[in-house]
């Protein structure tokens, strides 16, 4: 499971290169977490077979 790139200031001191070059469109905390309760509890993420990786509240 990958949220995405999240606005963060451990991301922002250890990236700092990355940070600064994606950090608009980087999601916050909120944006962040809104992928794991959607692989938790969504009906459609029920069907994706165990160890397939999840983007972004998407099936890839």
């Amino acid at each position: 499971m990958h949220p995405g790139w999240v606005d963060t200031p451990g991301l922002a001191t250890s990236m700092t290169g990355f940070y600064n070059k994606l950090k608009s469109s980087m999601r916050n905390s909120d944006q962040d977490a809104d992928t794991i309760v959607w692989a938790a509890c969504s009906r459609e993420a029920e069907a994706i077979p165990s160890g397939s990786f999840y983007w972004v509240s998407e099936f890839g």
